[in-house]
């Protein structure tokens, strides 16, 4: 990113004005990293918000979680059965689709959910895939919360630079050329900028921020970075060949042979890895409308 680009950034995005995430999401996150956490704890802190609570049992007693269990009533039962790392993700995943709510003037709030939902899930998925011989060790919650929040970007220009989007998104259809391209002739900088901007603004390891401002020009990543960036990059391929997230950034863009060599993922298992990826859809979208929808209190 240019200097004038990041001027440009900084002086047109009012940071300030992007809501908070839930208090929860960054407590629940240090509870279940304490070396010394309890399933108690943790299900105490969830059963501070209602909201939450009955979000988080929805979620346990779905599929995605309970394919052969009988349903779960409590809140301890349900961290107990998700799993203190899913727990995690699972709070920060509710925690943002509350930034996915509202009106838009340009783009399908629900589907970016949807689509940021399959990204974090295909991303965390392919890293089993990969050869950490050639990768080195990858953080597995670290790719799934950098994919819930790699297009976050498009929701802040969405509502901060709504004429200037709308011209990206017009230019972008009928020029055929990628939405990322055209943010920078148009706005300056691009959606994946104002993503990395809200994640550190949010507190998040920078090193989350590079994977998510780079995941459209992964040549620019950090030797660091790069294995989680280019993860992200094809589960973003992936993705938009199953339709998933193809009508927010309009085409679908080819997958450098480069990426399956560099991570050492065997690309004739790309048939496997693609139903796998489809099966992640699925349950994204079991997530998304889970995610949104509140209830009444539930015991913990």
């Amino acid at each position: 990113m240019t200097m004038n680009a990041l001027a440009k950034l900084n002086e047109s995005i009012k940071i300030e004005s992007i809501p908070s995430l839930p208090s929860y999401v960054l407590e629940i996150a240090r509870e279940v990293e304490d070396t010394d956490t309890s399933t108690n704890k943790v299900a105490g802190l969830i059963s501070q918000d209602i909201g939450l609570s009955a979000r988080i049992l929805k979620l346990a007693n779905s599929p995605i979680y309970a394919r052969s269990t009988k349903p779960t009533a409590s809140i301890k039962g349900a961290v107990e059965r998700v799993g203190f790392a899913e727990t995690k993700n699972v709070c920060l995943s509710i925690g943002l689709s509350e930034q996915f709510t509202g009106s838009s003037h340009t783009i399908d709030l629900f589907k970016l959910w949807e689509h940021s939902l399959a990204i974090a899930m295909g991303s965390q998925l392919l890293v089993s895939y990969t050869n950490p011989e050639k990768t080195g060790p990858i953080n597995k919650d670290l790719i799934y919360s950098t994919g819930l929040m790699h297009d976050i970007g498009l929701v802040v220009l969405d509502q901060q630079q709504p004429a200037l989007f709308r011209e990206v998104k017009a230019e972008t259809a009928a020029s055929e050329r990628p939405c990322w391209e055209v943010e920078y002739e148009i706005i300056g900088y691009s959606h994946a900028d104002v993503s990395a901007l809200v994640m550190r603004h949010w507190g998040f390891p920078s090193l989350m921020a590079e994977v998510a401002q780079c995941h459209h020009e992964y040549e620019l990543s950090t030797p660091k970075a790069r294995p989680s960036t280019l993860i992200l990059r094809m589960a973003e391929y992936l993705c938009h060949t199953k339709k998933m997230g193809d009508q927010l950034e309009l085409i679908e863009q080819k997958l450098d042979p480069m990426i399956w060599r560099e991570l050492g993922i065997d690309k004739t298992r790309e048939d496997e890895i693609t139903e796998a990826i489809v099966e992640k859809i699925s349950e994204a979208e079991l997530m998304a409308m889970l995610c949104r929808t509140s209830a009444t209190k539930v015991p913990a």
